[in-house]
């Protein structure tokens, strides 16, 4: 793993590089505590600033959450062959490929359900759109992912799977309002 220009010298590190390879030889390495430490501060005040009347404790316990998901995340979706350059500010942006986009997407979906106050769904088939149709088919090559993830040992598979399901729903959130349909059978 090594750590973005910018990442290293908000850590104490410069280096006139892109990036700074760790190096346990040479005595170069940070602490994953201190990383956490550091993306738990830039969590707790990104959020602070979006959720002004919420409590210091809970605030606290998300961004220990975020800090902690972010590092994971961010680690898992590069492909093993591949060389991980870390940074701070990039894992926890909520657009792009970070787990902070796909917490959003979750809770988006999450909402729907919560708002619709339904425990179950039937629904019949009927004409669907396009973003219904990208919806499906990415929930359905769930099963084919996971066996892949398992049999080649890549569970970047998984994250690059779960980004273009969040992306995928993103799109369907934007053109498709569920809660807003006009009638019963396209809500449900």
């Amino acid at each position: 793993v090594s750590l973005s220009a910018k990442t290293a010298k908000q850590l104490g590190i410069t280096s006139e590089k892109d990036f700074v390879h760790m190096r346990g030889r040479a005595g170069l390495f940070v602490n994953t505590d201190v990383v956490l430490d550091a993306l738990q501060k830039k969590a707790f005040e990104e959020a602070k600033k979006r959720n002004v009347k919420i409590n210091k404790r809970l605030l606290r316990k998300i961004s220990e959450a975020i800090a902690s998901s972010a590092l994971r995340y961010q680690l898992l979706k590069i492909s093993p062959e591949k060389m991980i350059v870390f940074d701070m500010d990039e894992a926890i942006n909520l657009r792009g490929d970070t787990s902070a986009y796909l917490q959003y997407a979750y809770t988006r979906a999450s909402a729907i359900m919560k708002k619709s106050k339904r425990k179950t769904f039937s629904y019949k088939i009927q004409k669907i759109n396009e973003y219904e149709k990208a919806l499906v088919r990415k929930l359905i090559a769930l099963p084919a992912v996971i066996n892949a993830a398992v049999n080649d040992l890549r569970p970047n598979y998984i994250c690059n799977y779960a980004y273009e399901l969040a992306s995928t729903f993103d799109k369907f959130y934007e053109f498709c309002p569920v809660l807003k349909a006009e009638d019963i059978a396209t809500r449900n």
